[in-house]
């Protein structure tokens, strides 16, 4: 089974799952831009990209621990003999958060993960009369440490 496969299983489970439901648990679907950070080469060849996925959690008594899921098909450069190129990172992680109420139903919080990156390239390189595809999947580590604001819309039932 292909790793997107398994990425995709994993995130139906956790959101289908009962305990999703439960009191003190949560499901946040997201979507938004990852920007690259990281060293020269790589943000030189790298754009802003697309980035979905969900993650679910339990509340504990410092915050919450959560799984994350989420894909980002990343934007690339495009080299004037590369004809079509395909490049996607799936991202698994595991974590913790620590929350603080600032109203009754909305709360700041601090994120930290770990997990694996799994980034998959496809491509068909065109030179002259020479044509080739590749294809090479490689496994990462993914650290994630972020912020926000997330609002109480009250139990699923």
């Amino acid at each position: 089974m292909s790793p997107m496969r398994w990425i995709v299983l994993a995130a139906v489970l956790a959101l289908g799952s009962g305990e999703a439901a439960a009191e003190g648990a949560f499901i946040d679907i997201f979507a938004g831009v990852a920007n690259p950070i990281s060293d020269g080469e790589y943000t030189d060849n790298v754009d802003a990209s697309f980035k979905a996925g969900a993650r679910v959690g339990s509340r504990t008594e410092f915050g919450a621990l959560e799984a994350q899921v989420d894909f980002t098909p990343v934007s690339s450069e495009d080299r004037p003999f590369v004809v079509d190129i395909d490049v996607a990172r799936f991202r698994v992680q595991f974590g913790g958060r620590f929350e603080k109420k600032v109203t009754s139903t909305a709360s700041l919080y601090v994120r930290a993960l770990g997990g694996l990156d799994i980034v998959d390239v496809d491509g068909t390189v065109e030179v002259g009369p020479f044509r080739g595809t590749f294809e090479d999947t490689d496994l990462g580590l993914a650290i994630e440490i972020a912020g926000g604001f997330m609002v109480n819309l009250g139990k699923v039932s």
